[in-house]
């Protein structure tokens, strides 16, 4: 009911290692992919290798947008 409750006004809920999260349309893959774009565009001469590090379920969408990916396993 809570999950159908927040979808209504446009959130969602997540789970995390320790906490669920309530989020708006926003995620941290869409974070990393933001951030890329925007070293990539400011330094086009570097070369830049994107790191995620994530231990939970919520980490899954920012990890596979990363270059290389480093999960704990728990």
């Amino acid at each position: 009911a809570f999950r159908r409750a927040l979808g209504s006004c446009g959130l969602r809920l997540l789970r995390g290692g320790r906490f669920h999260h309530v989020m708006g349309a926003t995620d941290k893959a869409g974070g990393i992919r933001w951030l890329i774009e925007r070293y990539r565009s400011r330094w086009p001469e570097k070369n830049f290798i994107s790191v995620a590090l994530g231990d939970s379920p919520n980490d899954l969408g920012m990890l596979a947008a990363a270059e290389r990916a480093v999960q704990r396993l728990v």
